[in-house]
């Protein structure tokens, strides 16, 4: 990080704002290695109203962005239990989605769907952790309830249920946007 007094004197929305816009693709070295201390930095939350659910969330979501999930894991591990920043769970799921731990996939899926947690995201891990389970129903109606509420632009993912509700004509050729 840059040190504890990283934030002195600037108001927390300010800061909320700049973390926002800051670019995370760049073909620098340097400003990546900053980028990366900026959003590591241990220095305490700013004063002010805050604009976001969390500040902590927003510079995990900046380091997944940047494609640094060791980061942001890192940063979403130290969460103080009990902060509500839907932003931390959906990237501890892809990270151990990317990773290939399924099952703490699921885990953290099942927990925030149980907890109301709700949208396109949640639901198409849940269908996809039913599939995994062998609970093709529930897969299947997942899949569905996704097609009703117009979410059809995402073939791969309709497709690697009916892979894996057992359908052999179903192959994944690619995942464009995984």
């Amino acid at each position: 990080g840059l040190g504890p007094r990283l934030w002195e004197g600037a108001s927390r929305p300010r800061i909320e704002s700049l973390i926002a816009r800051l670019p995370v693709v760049t073909e620098s070295r340097a400003m990546k290695t900053l980028t990366r201390a900026l959003l590591l930095t241990s220095a305490p939350v700013p004063e002010g109203e805050a604009t976001v659910p969390s500040l902590l969330g927003l510079r995990v979501e900046r380091l997944a962005a940047a494609g640094d999930m060791k980061g942001a894991l890192d940063l979403v591990q130290v969460a103080p239990p009990g902060l509500e920043d839907p932003v931390l769970a959906r990237v501890e799921t892809d990270g151990f989605f990317l990773s290939g731990d399924h099952s703490g996939a699921c885990t953290v899926v099942e927990r925030e769907v149980a907890n109301g947690r709700a949208g396109v995201y949640w639901i198409k891990g849940l269908s996809f952790c039913r599939a995994l389970r062998e609970e093709i129903e529930a897969a299947r109606l997942g899949a569905d309830l996704l097609r009703e509420i117009g979410e059809t632009g995402d073939e791969a993912f309709f497709t690697l249920i009916a892979a894996l509700a057992g359908d052999p004509g179903a192959t994944v050729v690619s995942l464009p946007d995984p």
